[in-house]
């Protein structure tokens, strides 16, 4: 979006978020294959290689990686599918789908896609039979940087942004980071009881990502049985090589470099983090 809409959307967020968020959203996603799966049709059987599920979480570079695997995939000719910017932009309402077992059922197919990125645990059926991404990171910065994003720079389109917002304005980053550290705790540890260690699974961490992408985005390939040209590697290398190092509040990539947490916030809510998280911690070898 352009200067004068960024500044709209902070001035005047309902109508922004009427008049400039959902129209563009609608606009953008007019007749993706999204569209029809969400109001009951079944998503198309295709023939080819195996399908990859792209599983991460808000602020763990899903958003990047997510732009460079698109690539990745159209040069194996793997259809994109992503139901949760889909949703997320169109009928947040329908998020209800994620629990509904025939939705999972007729959304998804083990062979020919891409879907993703999914940003928390779905019992997507048979899972075993796809190829599965999965990228996390210092949950402990993920409470800082989404606190950042919720406040300045993401894009609203349903009412609920729009409170998340309000509520963000009003805390600390202490304050912000206690508060939403049960919805982040639940997401790592449905995705180490239901991903981690598996054998179809590749794991990786943002903070690997960023020291060496061109070599993260070669081992995915080499996990989904893909082939990676020397160009997209690259091409992302340069792409995580510009990310900005200082902090710039209002873009969305705003400071890649981690350990952040222990810059933003006290040492007494660091300890309470470390605690309750502490299991995590260990098993993702962030201590």
């Amino acid at each position: 979006m352009g200067k004068f809409s960024d500044y709209f959307n902070r001035a005047f967020p309902t109508l922004g978020m009427l008049l400039i968020n959902r129209p563009a959203a609608r606009k953008r996603l007019r007749g993706r294959i999204e569209g029809p799966v969400v109001e009951g049709a079944t998503l198309m059987s295709r023939q080819g290689k195996p399908s990859v599920v792209f599983f991460s979480c808000h602020k763990a570079g899903s958003s990047i990686s997510l732009k460079y695997l698109k690539k990745l995939m159209r040069e194996n000719d793997l259809r994109h599918v992503n139901y949760e910017g889909y949703i997320t932009s169109i009928c947040a309402e329908k998020e209800v789908l994620y629990e509904d077992s025939d939705f999972l059922s007729r959304a998804f197919s083990p062979s020919g896609y891409f879907f993703g990125c999914l940003r928390s645990y779905r019992h997507i059926p048979a899972l075993d039979q796809y190829r599965v991404i999965l990228l996390l990171r210092d949950p402990r910065d993920i409470l800082v940087s989404h606190y950042y994003t919720v406040r300045y720079i993401n894009t609203i389109y349903h009412k609920r942004g729009i409170v998340a917002r309000k509520m963000a304005k009003k805390m600390t980053p202490d304050e912000y980071a206690l508060h939403v550290l049960p919805r982040f705790k639940k997401v790592f540890e449905e995705y180490i009881e239901h991903l981690l260690g598996k054998e179809n699974v590749f794991f990786a961490r943002f903070e690997d990502l960023i020291q060496d992408s061109a070599g993260w985005l070669k081992q995915v390939s080499e996990h989904c049985n893909l082939e990676c040209s020397i160009d997209l590697r690259q091409e992302i290398a340069e792409k995580i090589n510009s990310l900005p190092k200082k902090e710039e509040k209002r873009s969305h990539h705003r400071k890649a470099s981690p350990g952040e947490f222990r810059l933003k916030l006290a040492q007494e809510t660091q300890d309470i983090i470390n605690r309750e998280l502490q299991d995590i911690l260990k098993k993702l070898n962030y201590v």
